[in-house]
């Protein structure tokens, strides 16, 4: 690996020699501070940097190329490209600019190792980054460091863990190790962080809006209904909204793309499968969360470059979010910006949730066998799944009341939030386009999208299409009871739990007022009127 890597740099270094390292040094200088956040990967921090202030500086072209760095790692292009600019005209050295870029698109593959769960290789092409620019610094170190931020920045917290233990072992081995207890606390430090920041996230913990007497409305003590989220109505103000790809979909026919808003399993997964199976080669998912490569912007930004593979036929492209920090962007759909909002009767969510969420408790044990549990929640692999609980039916699992009831508490306030934000305030300001889809509904709804294109889909599509339609009932075969889980350990576990489910289920159908959780609940009986919206499938 090693030989491999320096073979690569070889061939860089023929079109810029490196002689010395292209970021200078300057003790307590701002360029200094700038530096150290790009050896550590710390984008959000440095891309936070007031620009403005650089005018009077005279290290302000190297400053403006690294956080220009920051902002293209954020996927924020055109500040990317405004900084870039700048620097040059401020009189960047074209060396510092070009080992900068190869820096960035090296430390991009780092990144995609991560998610692959592929460590060593992302630890070497984070070496490869930081030795681009800075060929004498301890370049093993420095990369360790970046990969720790890395992983937070991608929101893999237990790995970063996992990491930050292994690398405190080796120090504590390595008796000639030049580490100080300083540089292990800011690391210690910095981690608590971003592990506060995800238990934050994870109970969605949601402020209610001011009333007119300034006071914040309250439920009564443990309501759920009251849990109401910031929604944004301008959305040209939400870093994830990408305007240049709102006006671009909006204004073509060859791609659609299908923004999923789902309630964790709510039948994401199925939608996904449904639509690759009738449009084939001309569709396309992103799972957004762990994507490598995804742009991170709403609506999918790379649905730009998702030509029909012929001419007159249409590509298909789903995106996926659950919006568990209830952040997302609330942009108008379209004729080509379609926008699924997926629910479920809530018994069903929290015992199926918690079913799945058992992987991720038990990482170890998992791990033993070699299953990592981020490709199962990646991409939901059948067979690994059913392997997975097979393994877990070995160990003792914890479904004590008070256990479950502290793990159902903020998912059943993230719930209510979603049906506040995503049923009541979207579809009362945004309009047709979309539709709110309950889990049973979901074969129908996708035959129905798809259907509504119909005329622009090719002789094979159709053929799938009508097959799928005729057979849809088939192959989706709903749990008819919330407390029967993968194995039979976990049904029982699910069954010394059921009051605690039942309790928190009855709460959300009974406080949430959008009427999500109690339609949801009564599909199948059809003793409630339809959802508000019902023009989202027309073409």
């Amino acid at each position: 690996m090693k030989k491999k890597r320096d073979k690569t740099h070889q061939s860089v270094r023929d079109v810029i020699p490196v002689e010395v390292d292209l970021l200078p040094m300057s003790d307590e200088s701002l360029v200094e501070r700038c530096r150290t956040r790009w050896q550590q990967g710390a984008w959000h921090e440095l891309a936070a940097l007031d620009t403005k202030r650089l005018e009077q500086d005279r290290d302000r072209a190297v400053i403006a190329l690294l956080v220009s760095v920051a902002h293209q790692h954020l996927g924020r292009e055109d500040m990317a490209r405004d900084l870039a600019q700048k620097a040059v005209s401020w009189g960047a050295d074209p060396r510092q600019a070009a080992r900068l870029l190869l820096s960035a698109v090296t430390n991009s593959l780092g990144r995609m190792s991560l998610c692959l769960a592929e460590g060593e290789r992302a630890r070497e092409h984070f070496e490869s980054a930081i030795e681009l620019v800075e060929p004498r610094a301890d370049v093993r170190r420095l990369a360790q460091t970046r990969q720790l931020h890395e992983m937070g920045n991608l929101g893999l917290i237990a790995e970063a863990v996992a990491a930050f233990d292994e690398s405190l072992q080796a120090q504590m081995k390595d008796t000639a190790t030049t580490v100080t207890i300083e540089d292990l606390s800011r690391e210690l430090a910095w981690l608590r962080e971003r592990v506060e920041e995800s238990a934050r996230s994870q109970t969605v913990s949601l402020s209610l809006p001011p009333s007119e007497g300034g006071e914040a409305r309250r439920g009564n003590t443990g309501s759920m209904a009251g849990a109401a989220p910031a929604i944004a109505l301008h959305p040209d103000r939400n870093p994830r909204y990408s305007a240049d790809a709102d006006r671009w979909l909006k204004a073509q026919s060859d791609v659609v793309v299908v923004e999923l808003k789902s309630m964790p399993r709510a039948g994401l997964h199925y939608a996904e499968r449904a639509v690759a199976t009738v449009m084939g080669e001309d569709s396309s998912f992103c799972e957004w969360y762990q994507e490598p490569g995804c742009c991170r912007f709403m609506p999918c930004a790379h649905g730009c470059f998702m030509p029909a593979p012929t001419e007159g036929r249409l590509h298909l492209r789903l995106t996926k979010s659950h919006d568990f920090d209830l952040a997302d962007p609330c942009h108008a759909p379209g004729p080509s910006l379609r926008r699924l909002i997926l629910v479920r009767d809530p018994l069903f969510i929290l015992t199926s949730w918690w079913t799945l969420d058992l992987l991720a408790r038990h990482r170890k044990v998992l791990e033993e066998v070699g299953i990592n549990p981020v490709s199962l929640f990646y991409r939901h692999n059948r067979s690994l799944l059913k392997a997975a609980y097979q393994r877990l039916d070995q160990v003792a699992l914890d479904c004590a009341p008070q256990s479950v009831e502290r793990w159902i508490a903020p998912k059943a306030r993230y719930l209510a939030g979603f049906a506040r934000k995503w049923v009541t305030d979207t579809n009362r300001r945004i309009g047709p386009f979309q539709e709110v889809v309950a889990y049973d509904e979901v074969p129908d709804r996708v035959a129905s999208l798809i259907g509504g294109f119909e005329a622009r889909l090719g002789k094979g599509q159709r053929q799938r299409l009508e097959a799928y339609g005729a057979a849809r009932s088939a192959p989706f075969r709903p749990r008819q009871d919330a407390f029967v889980g993968p194995t039979q350990q976990i049904s029982a576990a699910l069954e010394v739990a059921r009051p605690a489910f039942e309790a928190a289920a009855e709460r959300l159908c009974v406080e949430d007022v959008t009427g999500t959780f109690a339609r949801a609940s009564a599909t199948r009986r059809q003793s409630l009127p339809p959802y508000p919206t019902t023009q989202g499938s027309q073409a």
